[in-house]
């Protein structure tokens, strides 16, 4: 894979001959005067032994690089001569052989048609041209303007691991911002990995919390027609309480962590160590070794077995589930490997805000939980 920043733009061929065709005429002609200085005193040495057939070689030699250079000269004038009369001509037919080429309108090029890499065996001399085609971004690569370009011969192939060999159909309409960055949740740094067999992962369906607040409502001023900040009574505010968030048995955490941010092929969490099965043991009493509970599909799992719990937000492949039908997003391998996120440039913390309201049942707070991703 290449990384490719675009964070410059191409210059035009004839910008460029601009700026470096004096340098390079001048020193054309310095490497003439030079080579023509030496012809000169070799040419006295020659007169004085004929007989030599050294000198008459270097003086050949000479003359084959006077030669040369002054090619070298008179093609480097000819292009200062084309770019004067290209810059005065009005004719539409003179145009450049090397345009240039905006940051964006270079992303979409490349986007489109990939790029070559030439390269050069040092052992035969051989060059081979190797194509290289769009791969994907991930969020921080999107933030810096950067992105992967991969081997051709490969990019359908990672393409298809990256999205699960889901079946996505070429001009379908599908969220394609959203496909990208879960596509590119597989290229985060691994720190260490966690392996959990599916079938003792329960989905539960997401949780709301619903309630009316008092808030600054930005929106258009009807008679002036303009944007402006209206407090508004009673406004409904909904928040997905449990958004990105997964409790995981405590047997898969080292002594002193509580929690480990985890990903894999379409799925991003926030994994906190959790006691489920001493919770489903005090939860259910006698009835904990043959209890059964469905998750949001209706499937039954066994409580015994339950080593994880996650939610929707999640399993961003779900995301998609309107775009398959039947078996087409189950996944048929025995166990998954979930990498644990490499932490050392990027945390994420969890903060918890008390909302400081009372409950109609007892006194509960509910607290609300934002993941706040900062820079160490």
């Amino acid at each position: 894979m290449i990384n490719v920043k675009f964070n410059t733009k191409v210059r035009s061929g004839k910008s460029i001959l601009k700026e470096i065709l004096p340098d390079r005429i001048k020193n054309r002609e310095d490497k003439i005067n030079e080579i023509q200085n030496e012809i000169n005193e070799l040419n006295i040495k020659v007169r004085e032994n004929p007989e030599s057939k050294k000198m008459k070689l270097d003086l050949e030699r000479l003359h084959k690089r006077l030669d040369k250079r002054r090619k070298s000269l008179e093609y480097n004038l000819s292009l200062k001569e084309r770019i004067e009369i290209e810059s005065e001509s009005t004719d539409k037919k003179v145009k450049e052989v090397w345009r240039e080429k905006s940051s964006k309108s270079l992303r979409e090029l490349l986007y489109l048609n990939g790029f070559f890499v030439e390269i050069k065996n040092p052992e035969t001399g051989q060059s081979d041209k190797i194509k290289y085609e769009f791969y994907k971004r991930s969020s921080s690569k999107s933030r810096k303007g950067e992105c992967w370009f991969i081997r051709e011969e490969l990019h359908e192939i990672m393409k298809n691991w990256s999205r699960m060999d889901l079946p996505f159909v070429e001009n379908e309409k599908v969220d394609l911002p959203g496909l990208l960055a879960y596509e590119s949740l597989v290229t985060s740094s691994i720190e260490d990995t966690v392996k959990i067999d599916p079938s003792s992962i329960l989905i539960v369906d997401k949780v709301f919390s619903t309630f009316y607040e008092t808030v600054n409502v930005i929106k258009k001023d009807k008679k002036r027609k303009m944007l402006d900040s209206f407090e508004e009574g009673r406004h409904k505010i909904s928040n997905s309480i449990f958004d990105g968030e997964c409790l995981l048995q405590s047997e898969f955490f080292e002594d002193g962590v509580s929690m480990k941010l985890l990903r894999h092929h379409m799925f991003k969490g926030a994994a906190f160590a959790t006691n489920l099965q001493l919770f489903f043991r005090d939860h259910f009493g006698d009835d904990y070794e043959t209890k059964y509970i469905p998750d949001m599909f209706n499937n039954l799992i066994k409580v015994t077995d339950i080593k994880m719990i996650i939610n929707p937000t999640c399993l961003k492949a779900l995301k998609f589930s309107h775009l398959f039908e039947g078996d087409k997003l189950k996944n048929n391998v025995k166990c998954i490997t979930i990498g644990k996120l490499k932490l050392k440039k990027m945390v994420l913390c969890l903060v918890f805000v008390n909302m400081r309201r009372e409950q109609k049942e007892g006194n509960l707070k509910i607290s609300h939980y934002s993941r706040l991703l900062t820079r160490c």
